[in-house]
């Protein structure tokens, strides 16, 4: 492990230069992450998806489309795809996931939302706000969403627990016109 250590801590440097080319779009997704090490990690384990670090924490992947091909995987046949059973989890037991995953999203919501309003940190209340307001006025103006929902409503809706839910976040898209900072959820 002291091995691993000394090699993150050489390649820190590298990984903050290659940092600073981000933009800003891919820094606030790949926060936190180390991409020199990544790609000697990569290199050492001999693993296959060689454009992971390049796509997760340089430039970016395409969000809708066809994926780079990984290399971990054979690529499949649609007819192949459809002779695959349909489900290899059981009912309660997928149940039981998304119970502890929505849990856990509730309470990790919750701290980041009182973390930002107890430091004061204007960025992340200002992009928590934004992300709020935007994601309201797609369900209000563009009808291309709805909600906000209770965890009850969705309860009714899909079951109790019959759904997963996911975190919105804000992606800094740059300045608008009257030069605030823009922010697509």
């Amino acid at each position: 492990m002291s091995l691993l250590r000394e090699a993150a801590a050489a390649l820190r440097p590298l990984s903050q230069s290659l940092e600073r080319k981000q933009a800003p779009h891919v820094a606030a997704a790949a926060r936190r992450s180390h991409p020199a090490l990544m790609c000697c990690l990569i290199e050492a384990m001999k693993w296959p998806d060689t454009h992971f670090v390049k796509e997760f924490a340089l430039t970016d992947h395409p969000v809708v489309g066809g994926m780079t091909p990984t290399g971990l995987w054979p690529a499949k046949s649609a007819e192949s795809l459809l002779a695959q059973p349909t489900s290899r989890s059981s009912v309660p037991a997928l149940l039981a996931s998304n119970a502890r995953a929505n849990r856990s999203l509730v309470a990790r919501m919750e701290r980041q939302s009182r973390e930002a309003h107890l430091s004061g940190n204007s960025d992340r209340l200002a992009a928590e706000l934004a992300v709020c307001s935007r994601s309201i006025r797609g369900v209000d103006v563009k009808a291309t969403a709805e909600g906000p929902l209770s965890l009850s409503e969705l309860d009714r809706r899909h079951g109790h627990h019959g759904y997963r839910s996911a975190m919105r976040f804000g992606v800094d898209e740059g300045l608008d016109e009257a030069g605030d900072t823009k922010w697509r959820p």
